[in-house]
């Protein structure tokens, strides 16, 4: 093996090596400005009497840090580079520790010509041994660089490759019996970041050996698959390597997986059960309190936490907020604000300030979130959503519109979740001609696939607006089945404008979809019959209701004064200040009633 040779030796090899191809190439001007970077690294390289790997590497390297002009005038040199040190690479063992990502060379990937040497390369030097030890190195995969770069996480050195090469990468580390996990967890994470975590799953199920960075991303993948069995095994299989205790982030991604399943009790003995807790143990514990509906309890964590001496990070109070918005804890809400705003934190940090925008418009402050909006210097499009959402939801819907339409104009292109909210605020305000635009703009213009909750959102916009015929010819034409929220949506509105066709409809799919029917289902049709006088059929659902023992849970209103949670229920006396509240309600009558 050779570090260096002559550079026409190695032009000759290389020549030969590729069948002769190198006289077929393109030749190409070279461009006017040779101020750059790229300009003196190719122009050095064409003037070296001897190269190795790394002078290779660094011309190869440059090829994507260059625009494409400069690119266009230099690819000789490139393509010269490449093959030899295609050329190089063969004569050594594996490349030096000094590498870079291959998934950061995006463009040079993206170019055949590249790619097909890259590859070649890779299944030439797959053998079962061929792992650098020092950095972690995914088998001789890498472009190499004459400077030493920091140890990289495994999954910044997955191949930037589609996946359908991915599967041939897979085969091949198959049949060469690859055992080290760190490839496994790079190929397992590659597949999911191109969109196959069904193949990321089966990778992490089957790879011949697992270490501590292989868990993490398994719960995770078994949790966007709903694949709890496969998620029990996992969590046996880190007990028996003896990872339960000492692997904390495998540990904190299995709290949120039991959590996502409704399991808060498993969650919360994992979490008691380790020894020393991070930031991230306390902000899974918090989230997964807030993500089943436990707000109190996500509250109860935040200040054990801070009683623990762990300073919290943006993810424990973004958490925390989220919690706050939930349980319509303004107060506490506005604490935590207050405190972040202290540890420095403030509104840079643009998934804060979201949160705090949600906690504001869904606890009534408009006028503080609006604030907090405008002073937010890097709104991002869950920002932009969150206003919107929050005007929608309190009737503003000019207003709620009027800022998706500058939203559009910043350049910020709409999310699912962004167009919901916008379709929710056209309900509210009674537009349907801007609802209906906005629904036949979501493919066109914004590339979103309609789905149940958009066509729920139209439904809703129709209905409010007395349309009964053209919301029921929109459901039949959905380009998915209805559910029982959208037919449920139908029956309020046919309750609303008494339309009794269209009710018993809404009660038929309603009934079919659902074997039992929630109390609200009842009730909106026992009132639908009442306002039309059919007393036999209200006494019918009457009945129904009782042979399923159904009852209709009583809604309450809350309301937070000087720090403390107030719950009003109709007809409940038990309040200790009830008999002063009907009396100022009584009052207010009175009042209204003279103007």
């Amino acid at each position: 093996m050779r570090p260096t040779q002559s550079r026409r030796e190695a032009q000759d090899e290389a020549r030969s090596g590729d069948g002769g191809r190198e006289s077929g190439r393109e030749e190409f001007s070279t461009p006017p400005a040779l101020r750059a970077t790229g300009h003196l690294i190719a122009r050095i390289f064409s003037q070296l009497d001897c190269v190795d790997l790394l002078s290779c590497a660094l011309v190869c390297k440059q090829w994507y840090n260059d625009s494409a002009e400069l690119r266009e005038g230099w690819k000789n040199e490139y393509l010269e580079a490449w093959n030899l040190y295609g050329l190089c690479i063969k004569r050594e063992t594996h490349p030096p520790s000094s590498t870079c990502s291959i998934r950061d060379a995006q463009n040079l990937l993206r170019n055949g010509f590249f790619y097909r040497r890259l590859k070649m390369m890779f299944i030439a030097l797959l053998k079962p041994e061929p792992f650098n030890k020092t950095n972690g190195m995914m088998p001789t995969l890498g472009v190499c660089s004459p400077l030493p770069l920091p140890k990289l996480p495994t999954h910044q050195n997955a191949p930037f490759i589609a996946t359908v090469h991915l599967r041939r990468l897979h085969a091949h580390a198959l049949r060469a019996r690859v055992h080290q996990p760190s490839f496994w967890n790079a190929l397992a994470r590659s597949y999911a970041s191109h969109g196959a975590p069904h193949l990321a799953l089966a990778v992490c199920l089957h790879m011949p050996s697992r270490d501590a960075f292989t868990f993490p991303l398994a719960f995770k993948l078994c949790s966007l698959l709903s694949a709890f069995a496969e998620a029990t095994c996992l969590h046996a299989h880190l007990v028996k390597l003896g990872l339960v205790h000492t692997s904390i982030h495998s540990l904190n991604a299995l709290i949120t997986f039991y959590s996502n399943f409704g399991h808060l009790d498993l969650a919360r003995q994992l979490f008691d059960r380790i020894p020393n807790r991070t930031v991230s143990s306390w902000s899974a514990m918090i989230a997964a309190y807030d993500r089943n509906a436990q707000p109190l309890e996500a509250l109860f964590t935040f200040l054990g936490m801070l009683e623990a001496g762990v300073c919290p990070d943006e993810a424990a109070l973004v958490s925390t907020l989220a919690a706050c918005t939930h349980g319509g804890f303004l107060e506490f809400g506005k604490a935590i604000h207050a405190y972040s705003i202290t540890c420095g934190l403030g509104l840079d940090s643009v998934g804060f300030a979201t949160a705090v925008v949600d906690l504001y418009t869904k606890c009534g402050e408009l006028d503080l979130a609006r604030d907090v909006f405008e002073r937010t210097a890097q709104r991002n499009v869950l920002t932009w959503s969150a206003m919107i959402g929050g005007l929608a939801m309190h009737g503003l819907g000019v207003h709620s519109i009027k800022l998706f339409d500058e939203m559009v104009e910043a350049g910020i292109k709409p999310t699912s979740v962004t167009m919901t909210n916008v379709l929710s605020a056209c309900s509210h305000a009674g537009l349907v001609d801007q609802g209906l635009r906005l629904f036949k703009l979501m493919r066109k213009e914004y590339g979103i696939e309609p789905r149940v909750e958009h066509c729920g959102c139209v439904v809703d916009l129709l209905g409010r607006a007395a349309l009964l015929d053209e919301a029921l010819e929109f459901i039949r034409t959905m380009p998915m089945a209805a559910t029982a929220a959208i037919w449920r949506s139908l029956l309020g509105a046919a309750c609303t404008h008494g339309n009794l066709e269209v009710g018993r409809l809404a009660e038929e799919h309603l009934t079919a979809l659902e074997e039992d029917m929630v109390a609200g289902d009842y009730v909106m049709l026992a009132n639908l019959y009442a306002r039309l006088g059919l007393w036999e059929e209200v006494g019918r659902v009457r009945r129904e209701m009782n042979d399923m023992g159904v009852r209709k849970v009583a809604g309450f209103s809350s309301v937070e004064v000087d720090g403390e949670l107030h719950r009003f229920v109709m007809g409940d006396k038990l309040h200790p200040q009830s008999q002063h509240i009907q009396e100022m309600l009584d009052l207010l009558n009175l009042e209204l009633m003279d103007q």
